[in-house]
């Protein structure tokens, strides 16, 4: 324990990284946040291509309309907003999307994006 300003405070543990070096972590679990975040940067991309199957669905034909991303996120049931975000962040990157805000309010599709969600599978098929 440490203080600072008169008050009692927890010190970083130590870890030993790799090659020897002991670093200063703000916590014991550390590592597995980490791997955790590694792991679900993975999935976007199943979950991007739900997203313009989605928006395909929902838009008209030719599929030029913008949809609300509340409502393409209904219907691929997903209600984590940090899943949506993160797939709409590599549907952009991807080229697939066009969105609108930050974070995003409304999603269109591109030609690359129309072509995704004509080779995805249906979009009602996974519960998050």
């Amino acid at each position: 324990m440490g203080t600072f300003g008169g008050r009692r405070t927890a010190r970083a543990a130590k870890i030993p990284a790799p090659g020897g070096f002991v670093g200063f972590h703000p916590s014991p679990y550390y590592r597995r946040v980490v791997c955790v975040c590694r792991v679900m940067a993975r999935t976007y991309e199943p979950l991007a291509r739900r997203l313009c199957k989605a928006v395909h669905d929902l838009s008209d034909v030719p599929p030029t309309k913008w949809v609300p991303v509340k409502e393409a996120a209904t219907v691929i049931n997903v209600s984590y907003p940090e899943l949506i975000d993160g797939a709409v962040t590599h549907a952009r990157q991807r080229g697939w999307l066009e969105a609108v805000g930050k974070p995003a309010v409304r999603l269109r599709l591109t030609d690359a994006g129309r072509i995704v969600s004509s080779r995805a599978k249906p979009a009602y098929s996974h519960t998050f």
